[in-house]
Order: C-alpha cells, then sequence, then structure tokens
C-alpha cells in the first residue's frame, strides 16, 4: 500500500497484491509428480496414472486456496472504495 499526497486534501491510495502459495502444498505435490514421472519411465502406467492424478489434489487446492483470498481481498478493497465518503 502507498499514499501519494496531491495537495487541496487530495490522496491517492495504491494496493498491490499477488498470492503467496504455501510451501508444503507444492512440496507434496511435486514429490507426487515426480514420483509418477519416474512411474512411467519404470513402465507401471497404472500407478504413474494414480501418482499423477493424486499430485493434481494438493496443486489444485493451492491454486484454489491462493484465488479465494485473492479474491476476499479484492472485495474488501472496493467495498471500501464504494463505501467512502468524498
Amino acid at each position: 500500500m502507498a499514499v501519494e499526497e496531491h495537495g487541496s486534501g487530495k490522496q491517492l491510495i495504491r494496493f498491490r497484491m499477488w498470492p503467496w502459495c504455501s510451501g508444503g502444498g507444492l512440496a507434496v505435490g511435486l514429490a507426487l509428480a515426480l514420483l509418477a514421472t519416474a512411474a512411467a519411465f519404470d513402465g507401471a502406467w497404472v500407478v504413474s496414472v494414480l501418482l499423477g492424478s493424486m499430485a493434481l489434489w494438493p496443486m489444485a487446492r493451492t491454486a484454489l486456496e491462493c484465488g479465494m483470498a485473492m479474491s476476499v481481498v479484492r472485495h474488501s478493497l472496493k467495498q471500501l472504495w464504494l463505501t467512502e465518503t468524498f
């Protein structure tokens, strides 16, 4: 957040936001993806598909939670903007 003074009592407030993902969820997803890749190279296709589908769960959950958090912050800032009196 940054506040800029523009004189005559006017201010400009700038916000920059970005998602911050947990390392644990990404590490689990990456480890399962690596195991799925190793199983595919070994020719164990059923195991590879199962591990690959298991790798999607923590990755998708991490993306969902980051998106939800960004949506809540954006909605809150929008409500703050709409309720502000000038």
